[in-house]
């Protein structure tokens, strides 16, 4: 093994020199923000390569923290999509540590049932790319490649746990990480614009941004996809207020709950809003005997509302009255053209119902159906349909069947005696009951790179935490 693996895959504390190097780096980053931000994302991406190298342990927690940050370069360039290369340094470090340790590969990448359908669920999509007629359309296989994206931060975060200590500060840097996400929103809100500091973060983005309506995004590219961020995250802040016996951790979970659920009103996602109380609700009924619980429950509600009240004195009308109207029902254009794509996706689906059009065809094959809407923009508006239409009932099932297997490790983690498995298994839990109810009115995976990943990342937590208990009792 030469050194340069060694030095990649090395846990040991930071020594005080690299203590400066990262704190100059980090200064560094912030006047390139200041100065050049066309050049933030590769300045940022060389820091973190550079404590990667040295610190690997480190990288890991700020990949974490980092999450909803998701800029892209200059499509000129021959490499656009730089967090790809991170989440493959993440995998590559993973892999290295196994094979200096003489761990079984096998196993970490195939060895349950669960992680074969994983991979079983990642070979039928790109079978479905394959056999569709859209088989050379590069676009469909950008979607596989953030698809493949999502597993290198699964296994890496699989390969990287190690013990209930690292699962709980994972879940404590993505409570802290929300945290920062809702105050950003809430800033967003108050100035009624995406805000210059959102610009300088995707400076090669802002043509493709939809103009300001009110509903705030916070670091993510879309209202729609930061409900759906807030929604994978909060019911983590919900384990950790009524599981953690760390008064610390609890403080943490109960802001991270009163502060996201604030700022998933913010949004403006009816199918966001309507995921996370029914998340609330079933956490409630199933909590009640225990009134400490229901208590902090509704306190965490209180604080979320008094936080929205107060906001609204701040903000101007025009942006509060745009935020209330939009939860108040749904205008016509949205409601004929839901029932439009909709309906094209069932059609799809009829016409390849074992296998479907292809993973990520979707929005390439629409207006075939729907002439009035132009195509490449839009996705199925419901995870069910646009599963159905781009992989067909083999790929329907196989994600459906494999997300089973996570719900249910996760919710024989919500009901053991010890802390930080219970608090694992509340938020696996209540993240796949919001991604399922939000399903019905979005499909997320393609347009946010940012949910995708702490999708996966959360099945991640679910399944080594199960694994790791299973060892220990």
């Amino acid at each position: 093994m030469s050194d340069s693996r060694a030095d990649l895959i090395s846990s040991r504390p930071i020594r005080p020199g690299w203590e400066l190097a990262l704190v100059l780096g980090g200064t560094l980053v912030a006047l390139v923000l200041v100065l050049q931000p066309a050049f933030l994302a590769v300045a940022a991406a060389g820091l973190l390569l550079a404590v990667a190298a040295f610190q690997f342990d480190f990288f890991m927690y700020a990949m974490v923290v980092i999450m909803p940050w998701y800029p892209l370069l200059d499509e000129h360039l021959p490499v656009t999509d730089i967090m790809l290369i991170l989440r493959f340094v993440m995998f590559a470090g993973i892999w290295l540590r196994f094979v200096r340790s003489r761990r079984s590969i096998p196993e970490w990448l195939w060895g349950t049932k669960l992680k074969k359908a994983v991979l079983l669920f990642a070979v039928i999509t790109i079978a479905s790319l394959l056999f569709s007629n859209l088989r050379t359309n590069l676009e469909s296989y950008r979607a596989f490649r953030r698809l493949f994206g999502y597993l290198l931060v699964f296994y890496a975060m699989l390969g990287w746990l190690n013990g209930k200590d690292r699962l709980r500060n994972v879940v404590q840097a993505s409570l802290f990480s929300l945290i920062v996400v809702a105050l950003f929103g809430f800033a967003q809100f108050l100035s009624g614009e995406y805000t210059d500091f959102y610009m300088r973060l995707y400076p090669f983005q802002e043509g493709a941004m939809e103009p300001w309506a009110g509903r705030i995004t916070s670091f993510l590219y879309h209202y729609n996809s930061l409900a759906g961020y807030l929604n994978l995250v909060l019911p983590f802040g919900l384990g950790a207020m009524i599981a953690a016996r760390d008064n610390g951790l609890k403080a943490t979970g109960f802001l991270a709950l009163s502060l996201g659920a604030a700022a998933l009103s913010l949004t403006g996602s009816r199918g966001g809003m309507l995921a996370a109380i029914g998340v609330l609700v079933l956490a409630a009924w199933k909590l009640v005997p225990r009134r400490v619980n229901f208590f902090w429950i509704l306190a965490a509600v209180v604080v979320a509302v008094g936080v929205v009240l107060l906001l609204h004195q701040g903000a101007t009308s025009a942006q509060g009255d745009t935020a209330i109207e939009r939860l108040q029902g749904v205008d016509d254009f949205t409601q004929l053209s839901r029932f439009a794509l909709w309906g094209a996706a069932v059609l799809m689906f009829r016409s390849n119902m074992l296998i479907g059009a292809g993973y990520g065809n979707f929005r390439y094959l629409y207006n075939d159906y729907i002439p009035a809407i132009p195509g490449g923009q839009l996705d199925a508006h419901n995870l069910y349909l646009q599963l159905l239409a781009e992989t067909g009932l083999i790929g329907f099932l196989a994600f459906f069947l494999m997300l089973n297997g996570f719900f249910r490790r996760g919710y024989v983690l919500a009901r053991v005696n010890d802390p930080v498995y219970q608090m694992v298994g509340i938020g696996v839990c209540g993240a796949i009951i919001a991604f399922l109810i939000h399903g019905l009115a979005d499909f997320l995976f393609i347009v946010s790179p940012q949910f995708g990943a702490m999708f996966w990342t959360v099945l991640a937590l679910g399944l080594y935490a199960y694994d790791d208990y299973l060892g220990k009792h």
